[in-house]
């Protein structure tokens, strides 16, 4: 067990360091929504917004949210001065949601040291190295966009219902950590 006492299985050395960095750039996510005073929705819309203006409705699939949610979203984000609503190029009865500079450089700020630090790891090591880091990464991601292909065709369940006369403190043990895990630094599966 580790220090959170969440039993890790077949959890070998690279797995641990794998998921502290996962958890670590959860954190890091964290503390820029913080510092850019936006909600965990919010920075995942402007996430999809940097790569390419969407429509609202395009958003809210994206976000698994109903476009009213999506809508509120955007109307605080233009509030904020963090996107733009803008007639769409081809049918000008819709509108398109877009990154503004300032924003993207206030990212681009946040991610670049970041960039840097596994530039920088990268640099370390030999080409069989870098090869061998590529390969476990890329590896590891195709085997986990599989899984999430295969979650994605599951039937959701309900939600349990929480009694009503639980006691303080008794769901301490499952409290979200700042980034969105469960746990230590073991974090969730």
């Amino acid at each position: 067990m580790d220090s959170s006492g969440a039993e890790l299985v077949n959890a070998g050395p690279h797995s641990r360091a794998l998921r502290r960095v996962i958890t670590l750039n959860q954190e890091i996510g964290f503390q820029v929504r913080r510092t850019m005073g936006l909600r965990d929705t919010d920075y995942t819309a402007m996430a999809l917004l940097l790569r390419r203006p969407m429509g609202p409705t395009e958003l809210a699939r994206a976000l698994h949210i109903t476009t009213a949610s999506a809508t509120a979203m955007v109307d605080r984000l233009v509030r904020a001065g963090h996107v733009v609503r803008e007639p769409h190029e081809e049918d000008r009865r819709r509108m398109t949601v877009r990154a503004v500079d300032r924003s993207r450089a206030e990212v681009a700020a946040h991610v670049a040291p970041m960039v840097a630090m596994v530039e920088e790891q990268l640099a370390a090591l030999d080409e069989s190295g870098r090869q061998a880091v590529l390969q476990f990464l890329t590896g590891t991601a195709a085997r986990m966009e599989a899984h999430l292909d295969e979650l994605r065709e599951r039937p959701a369940e309900k939600p349990a219902e929480t009694p009503a006369a639980e006691p303080a403190g008794a769901m301490d043990t499952a409290a979200p950590r700042p980034g969105g895990q469960l746990g230590g630094t073991g974090g969730s599966p």
